[in-house]
């Protein structure tokens, strides 16, 4: 019998040079057709705002432009840092997601800005903040961090309506600004 020895691999001590920009970043898994969409779509975006209002702002010609590509460039940014973020991760913050969804939602009640008989949204100098926009996918990912940990422990008619329940409140809560159309995307969730 004859004995073959086989190569080892050898360990490449300058491997992280070599990696491409793209590695280094962590964005080599990116869907970068779907980045480029989002990006045409934000560029096509403010040049038809750009045609659009041009005269509506009396000595700023660019106002609403302006604020939108920055809008769309924190966009951006945004999109390629949640591209970092292990999503799995959500499913051990439910609780802390669906409080903080809650709680915001119910101090739009207390500091909200009021425009046209409700009380949907935080004013800030640059921009306001509805709540309840960013609680459409907090609600889907509490649910679903709930709806896990639930299906581990095996399926009961209490726990479908604890789910729903769980589901109803922020949405009554939105009923009550009152905001029909939101509140309706939140029972659908």
């Amino acid at each position: 019998m004859s004995y073959v020895a086989r190569p080892r691999p050898v360990a490449e001590p300058f491997a992280e040079e070599h990696q491409s920009l793209a590695e280094r970043l962590g964005l080599a898994d990116l869907d970068w057709p779907l980045a480029f969409a989002a990006i045409g779509l934000i560029a096509f975006s403010v040049f038809t705002l750009g045609q659009a209002t041009t005269h509506d702002v009396p000595g700023s010609p660019g106002y609403y432009v302006d604020r939108q590509a920055i809008y769309g460039v924190l966009g951006v940014i945004g999109m390629f840092l949640l591209t970092r973020i292990d999503y799995s991760r959500f499913r051990e913050l439910r609780v802390g997601i669906y409080t903080f969804l809650c709680v915001s939602i119910g101090l739009v009640f207390v500091f909200g800005f009021a425009a046209r008989g409700s009380r949907r949204a935080f004013e800030f100098p640059l921009f306001s903040f509805q709540p309840s926009e960013l609680g459409k996918v907090l609600l889907v990912l509490a649910l679903a961090g709930f709806v896990i940990d639930g299906a581990r422990r095996g399926s009961s008619p209490q726990r479908t309506l604890r789910y729903l329940i769980l589901g109803l409140a922020p949405a009554g809560l939105v009923f009550l600004q009152p905001d029909l159309g939101t509140s309706l995307v939140f029972v659908v969730a």
